[in-house]
This record gives structure tokens, sequence and C-alpha cells, in this order.
């Protein structure tokens, strides 16, 4: 684009983005009253007036947004009662799941896999998929099948040194691509084991609350955080849909 284009008064300028036609008036051709009044691109960070609100759109074409989002990226609330939560734990040795440990540099824990409606473990899918299609309906608002699309649940068990460095759910390009929401249940009472529990980064700590889901979307790097002392026990799953688009 040439020194020109800005010189210009009276005539139409053709915004191909939007596809609209805008007329600019006399003396007021340069960059700033084009950036301002016919992009109306004009947010500015440090003022907090400018920025998208539900009623206000910062773009010269409408963008659906989702003013219903958690603030701080996550969602948790309670979810299997104290009962519930020893009920599971005391089935880890159950020979019907299958066993898999890893002891690597940015992955320590041991897992049982349970399988989509395994006999005896019907009823946490079920609770699952009605809990998280309504948070979702609510929060989130992805695009997902009726019902939700859940992946074999990861029952975790990190001991002293048990850890999972940063790291996402969702890679493109791979079977992942379709994971939207991760979840994490804390079984364990946080006064049997010290630190360990989940940040979400840059800067979240969901409560270690026994009992309580923690949803998020599964583009958002996290970790689970080292325990020093005790036995930690968690469910964690991750919730599928179409590719994100």
């Amino acid at each position: 684009m040439n020194d020109d284009y800005w010189k210009k008064t009276e005539q139409e300028i053709v915004i191909d983005s939007t596809k609209e036609t805008r007329e600019t008036s006399k003396n007021n051709s340069d960059y700033d009253y084009v950036n301002t009044e016919l992009t109306n691109i004009n947010y500015n960070y440090n003022n907090p007036d400018t920025m998208a609100t539900a009623e206000h759109n910062v773009f010269p074409t409408h963008l659906k947004n989702n003013w219903d989002y958690p603030s701080d990226n996550f969602y948790e609330e309670p979810f299997f009662t104290s009962e519930e939560c020893d009920d599971i734990v005391s089935k880890w040795d159950d020979k019907d799941l299958s066993d898999m440990s890893q002891k690597l540099s940015y992955r320590v824990c041991d897992i049982k896999w349970i399988s989509q409606f395994q006999p005896g473990w019907e009823w946490i899918f079920e609770r699952l998929e009605t809990k998280l299609k309504i948070i979702n309906d609510n929060l989130f608002k992805f695009n997902f099948s009726n019902p939700i699309c859940l992946e074999s649940l990861q029952f975790t068990k990190y001991e002293p040194g048990g850890h999972y460095r940063p790291h996402l759910d969702w890679k493109g390009r791979s079977i992942h691509s379709t994971r939207k929401l991760s979840f994490s249940i804390n079984l364990t009472n946080p006064e049997k084991y010290k630190s360990g529990g989940l940040k979400i980064y840059p800067n979240s700590f969901p409560s270690k609350d026994k009992g309580n889901i923690i949803v998020f979307p599964s583009f958002l790097k996290h970790e689970a955080i080292e325990v020093k002392d005790g036995i930690r026990y968690a469910i964690i799953g991750w919730a599928n849909g179409d590719a994100f688009k």
C-alpha cells in the first residue's frame, strides 16, 4: 500500500476484510482515523473501558465471545462424596484394571486404566457425562456430541516423588487433537500428603479438596505437582469432540 492511500479525502475506501464501504471526511485521512473509525480495532490493554465487553465489540465484524468463561480458566465443584472416594481407592488392586507404571524424568506415577463402562464402574461414566455436559453448556461452550465422548479414565497414584511436569493434554495432528476438556478428581484428603495437587499455568492452583472435580481446556499447560510425603490418588480424564475449528 503506497503513501497516497492515506492522503485520500472525500472518497470511498474499501475495507476488504469487512466487505463494507465507508467514506472519510476532510482533514481526517491519517492512519489513526482509519484505524479508529474504519476498522474499529481500538482497544487498549491499559484502559479497561476500551476492551471488548458483552455490550461492546472491538472488531469490525461481530465475533461471538464467551462471557461466561471461568476467570481462572478452570472450574471446580464437589463431585464424589468422601465415602465414594474411599470406595474407589479401595479398588486400586482390582485385577480387572490394566496396570501402567511410569518412572520417567518428566513423569513418575502408577496408573490403572478404567475402560469406558467397565463393569462396576459404569456409574462414574454416567455421572461424568451428565456433569461435564452441564459445565460445558454453562461455561466453556465447546462443541461436543451428545452424549459426550470420554476416553478411558486414568486412575492415578502419586507416591513421594510422584509428579507430571508441565504439559498439554491437547496436541494437533494426533489422536489427542479431539481432546477439548480435561478433568482431575481428587480422591485423597489433602492432609494425607504433602505438596502435590494441580497447577494450571500461568499461576492457578485449584483446591485439593477431596472429591472435587477440576475441569479446564485441554490446550492449557498444567502439571501434577510433586508429592513430598504420603500418597495422593486421583482420577484423570478427557472429554473429546470434533477438532477445534
